[in-house]
């Protein structure tokens, strides 16, 4: 080892932002991309399967950059539509690490959804929000808050703001901890399964069959499009599960540990603990959870859990 090496050792990590400073930022992200509803926004097919990327995205996405990296730490930050964003909001394959001397990254990044439900906006429809997570780096280590230890989403046709910080999740709208519900079985519970026509074939396959058992077994079935805002409702005890047989690192990776904290169980669908980049997701208030698990077994593992 160096000097060089020994001094950055020895170097203690930059403090992290306040949960009431990133909570500003994610706000006024989400009032941003409010205000623009209603203009004649220019919108581009994301894919070839009907999933759409607006201005709105990308203003957000913009503001988003700028503000954490005067938030600080020094962190790279990965975002739905460009992947991996600079200061400026310039997208590319890994431009933050290109643009700053690797040590300056740091051992965190941002995960940023600027804009999640963007069918749902474009369309009209109230049901999106902007979710963004501190994590450590690649991912690693376990999905609870000591691997995120910040993170926030706003809906701001909801007026509700969650956010996770000190191993603890708030609800900005009652200023008390969410809770998730008390539902003891499947039968009656609501479920929410993320089905839409941008999914693979196969895994549009599965989430058919998965959405007859699940009624089949007497849940209650909702499909909103918008994964931040579904998970918040199992938060906050309004939604009993959440089933997205797909990979969703954006609209997920700041709601997951949320969801934990207020008491609920996320899993992979082979009912181990999973992180947001893995497909395929059940997040429940842990008392349907064996039973969810069942039914989303019996349509076949995920991918990454086969």
């Amino acid at each position: 080892m160096t000097a060089r090496d020994d001094a950055r050792a020895q170097t203690p990590d930059p403090p992290l932002p306040s949960r009431e400073e990133l909570v500003a930022v994610v706000r006024e992200a989400a009032q941003r991309v409010r205000d623009m509803r209603g203009r004649s926004l220019r919108s581009r097919p994301k894919g070839d399967r009907g999933d759409l990327v607006t201005e709105a995205d990308e203003a957000s996405e913009r503001l988003l950059a700028r503000r954490l990296r005067e938030l600080g730490p020094p962190a790279r930050i990965l975002s739905e539509e460009a992947r991996e964003i600079d200061a400026a909001g310039g997208a590319g394959a890994d431009v933050g690490a290109a643009a700053r001397p690797r040590q300056e990254i740091g051992r965190w990044e941002w995960v940023v959804d600027p804009l999640d439900g963007t069918v749902n906006y474009a369309g009209g429809r109230p049901w999106y929000g902007v979710s963004v997570a501190l994590r450590e780096r690649g991912g690693g280590g376990a999905p609870g808050s000591s691997g995120t230890p910040l993170a926030a989403t706003c809906w701001p046709e909801q007026g509700r703001t969650l956010s996770l910080a000190d191993g603890g999740a708030l609800d900005h709208l009652t200023d008390e901890p969410p809770r998730v519900s008390g539902r003891e079985a499947l039968r009656g519970a609501a479920v929410s399964v993320v089905a839409a026509p941008y999914l693979d074939s196969d895994i549009l396959r599965r989430t058919s069959r998965l959405v007859g058992l699940l009624l089949e077994a007497g849940a209650g079935l909702r499909i909103i499009g918008c994964g931040s805002f579904e998970l918040g409702l199992v938060a906050t005890g309004r939604m009993d599960g959440f089933v997205h047989l797909a990979r969703d690192l954006f609209s997920t990776a700041a709601m997951l540990p949320i969801v934990e904290a207020a008491g609920g169980r996320v899993t992979g669908t082979d009912g181990e603990l999973t992180r947001a980049e893995r497909p395929g997701i059940v997040a429940t208030n842990g008392r349907i959870h064996d039973e969810l698990l069942e039914l989303v077994g019996s349509v076949g593992a995920a991918p990454g859990d086969a």
